[in-house]
């Protein structure tokens, strides 16, 4: 932990930041901030201090809006949505800058069922044009979405295919794991 380099596509982190989108699990932001779902959006696009904005990011963001299926709200203040059109929104302001590498902590939390679905269609698209990393503590849940798992418990375990996942998970968290892997129940383990 106190030597080393961390690359980022073979940069460091601060010179590979236009390479990665990042939606935080916790957002905070004052309500009555007059900033529209556009403008949110339109942020993930900032090219530094007084650089403008270009009709390029202006369809990059009607694009992104239109990916999770807000773009009829386009004009509306961010406070006046709901706790998962917001998060829609912030996984748009995520994509927008179409990143090589996604990274979402809990993205799933206030995401309502129904968007839950959209968010997975979503992120099965994205995964043709960029790495995804998702942080989730509900593995079952997203074990039928993801390729690969890596669990962190005090240290890395990563455990390649899904399919190969759920022998090393119930050792890593001492309780039993269902683990479906894309669909299909792989090893249900015996209750506590």
């Amino acid at each position: 932990p106190n030597t080393g380099d961390v690359k980022v596509f073979g940069k460091s982190p601060k010179k590979a930041r236009n390479l990665m989108g990042y939606l935080p699990q916790n957002l905070k932001f004052d309500p009555d901030f007059p900033i529209n779902v556009f403008e949110t959006v339109l942020t993930g696009r900032y090219h530094g201090l007084f650089k403008g904005y270009t009709k390029k990011d202006d369809k990059a963001v009607l694009q992104a809006l239109k990916d999770v299926e807000m773009d009829e709200f386009k004009d509306r203040q961010i406070s006046k949505l709901s706790g998962g059109q917001m998060q829609r929104v912030f996984i748009a302001r995520a994509i927008v800058r179409e990143p090589k590498l996604l990274i979402m902590d809990e993205p799933m939390a206030s995401i309502d069922p129904e968007m839950q679905h959209s968010f997975y269609k979503l992120m099965s698209r994205l995964k043709d044009d960029m790495a995804i990393v998702l942080v989730s503590h509900d593995v079952g849940a997203v074990s039928t979405h993801v390729d690969k798992i890596a669990c962190l418990n005090q240290e890395l375990f990563y455990h390649g295919p899904v399919e190969n996942a759920a022998n090393g998970l119930e050792e890593i968290y001492h309780c039993p794991i269902e683990l479906i892997s894309h669909g299909i129940p792989h090893r249900v383990l015996k209750d506590h």
